[in-house]
């Protein structure tokens, strides 16, 4: 007679856990490989443009350039006076003064240096006096233009700002420049005109800065 054995329950179930660790899980067997991850897409740029080779044009201080007539505003047919305001804390120097002839306009122009840009008010005046003394200023011609520039600061020896006196000129109406001095930051300059009320007009120009005032000629 054969005998059979019983084996304790505890030895089962020891047999169950070893036969399991032995087979591992079937996800053990053949682990999912992540899928690789894609390397996000380069943005197309569109190619930043080249700095353009062409030159940059400068108008020199101490000339009587400026923009090509065709570009400027037409002279008014009345001689109204004109005037605008200096940028807010303009220190400016005046440091050249200087006119000449185009083919139908006569031009002066006062190169500055410093900060800001100047205001100005310019008109014809009968009977123009230096600020300040109140002494009368005469002038060749048959008209005074007197042009009244702020934003200055006061000028001391040696820092290159023009000095006070008078200029002749052979341009055909502009006969004479006086430039009169400082007076509580503005500079005072009286153009002797050989026509009475020839129109004109006046501008700022930039690098360097600069006041232009163009004065038309006029037949007699």
């Amino acid at each position: 007679m054969v005998r059979l054995s019983v084996l304790p329950m505890t030895a089962v179930l020891t047999v169950a856990v070893l036969l399991t660790s032995c087979t591992g899980s079937p996800e053990a067997e053949h682990p999912t490989s992540p899928s690789p991850t894609s390397a996000p897409a380069t943005g197309t740029q569109e190619p930043s443009e080249a700095p353009s080779d062409e030159p940059t044009s400068q108008r020199p201080s101490g000339t009587d350039s400026g923009p090509p007539s065709s570009d400027l505003e037409p002279f008014p047919e009345h001689a109204q006076p004109v005037q605008s305001e200096a940028s807010t804390g303009a220190e400016l120097l005046l440091v050249d003064l200087t006119s000449g002839e185009h083919e139908s306009y006569d031009r002066v122009v006062l190169t500055f240096k410093g900060d800001g840009t100047p205001g100005w008010r310019v008109g014809y005046e009968d009977n123009p006096a230096e600020d300040g003394s109140g002494r009368p200023i005469d002038t060749e011609g048959d008209a005074s233009l007197v042009a009244q520039v702020s934003g200055l600061v006061l000028p001391t020896e040696g820092d290159g700002q023009v000095p006070p006196g008078t200029t002749m000129t052979d341009l055909p109406e502009i006969e004479e420049m006086y430039l009169a001095g400082w007076f509580e930051g503005q500079a005072q300059l009286v153009l002797g005109i050989d026509s009475a009320e020839a129109p004109f007009r006046v501008f700022a120009l930039t690098d360097p800065t600069r006041l232009v005032i163009d004065v038309q000629h006029v037949d007699d």
